[in-house]
């Protein structure tokens, strides 16, 4: 009897013990994260998409892993420009991420990019979102 009561509060335990880790304080790459951005974009401008991918999460969304059309949604006009707005840390899937808001200059449109962060490597990208300004 006791057995069973004990398996009944195994898969409890095991929730408890997997839980999310806390916030992080620093996220390692958060400095370099707008960088990887325009090297991305800049890699989509030349359609040089062996490039392109290398700065892409493994499971990165619909949008980022169809490179061409991921292409034609920034350059189907050319940009006057981009800044970063700002960065923050979210929790994402059980584990904590940067995020960079980006303005892309075609009037009023935005996007925000989602990175994963590896300790020792460089960020790579995860989503994409449209903004409304």
């Amino acid at each position: 009897m006791k057995i069973v009561r004990a398996l009944l509060f195994l898969p409890l335990f095991l929730l408890i013990s997997c839980g999310v880790d806390p916030e992080p304080k620093y996220l390692e790459g958060e400095d370099v994260a707008a960088t990887v951005v325009t090297r991305f974009l800049g890699a989509l401008e030349k359609e040089d998409y062996q490039r392109a991918e290398a700065y892409l999460y493994p499971k990165a969304d619909y949008i980022l892993r169809d490179l061409p059309h991921c292409r034609d949604l920034f350059y189907s006009a050319p940009p006057s420009g981009m800044s970063v707005i700002r960065t923050g840390k979210e929790l994402y899937g059980r584990e904590w991420q940067i995020f960079v808001d980006l303005k892309i200059n075609y009037g009023s449109q935005m996007k925000q990019i989602h990175f994963t962060l590896t300790s020792g490597e460089a960020p790579k990208l995860r989503g994409m979102n449209p903004l409304v300004p």
